[in-house]
């Protein structure tokens, strides 16, 4: 698994666009990453709940979500995912059923078998840099 979230971080670099996510290096720095791989559409589909029903939550802590099962990705990515990097994300060679939390620095802060929104947001709020954009909102 440590090998396949760096080639997903660099995945599909020759497709760059403004308007696409082609890597999800792009994120780094500005979002955190929730990245749900499922192997059912029942926990895709629970999944996508629980993170939109978190929205509010999800904007606070400036994440961007991935879920994806074998079959196809779902995102709260405000921009198109090109299709090298949907193919990666929904690739079969992916452990699942799995939840990862990568921080804005790129580095894997959590991981598990189950989406646990509480226990990540617990995690984000522990992070030195969510305590200083914490610090900044009260201001």
């Amino acid at each position: 698994m440590k090998l396949l979230i760096p080639t997903l971080l660099l995945t599909a670099a020759f497709s760059v666009s403004a308007a696409t996510l082609s890597e999800l290096s792009q994120l780094l720095w500005h979002h955190r990453i929730i990245l749900v791989q499922c192997d059912t559409e029942e926990c895709q589909q629970t999944s996508v709940a629980q993170l939109q029903q978190a929205e509010l939550a999800v904007k606070e802590r400036h994440i961007v979500w991935f879920v994806s099962s074998p079959a196809s990705i779902q995102s709260n990515a405000s921009i198109d995912i090109a299709t090298p990097l949907q193919q990666a994300l929904t690739s079969t060679d992916l452990a699942r059923p799995q939840a990862i939390l990568i921080g804005k620095d790129g580095d894997i802060k959590h991981a598990s078998e189950q989406l646990q929104l509480e226990l990540l947001f617990d995690k984000i709020d522990q992070m030195p840099m969510r305590q200083s954009e914490m610090k900044l909102q009260r201001i």
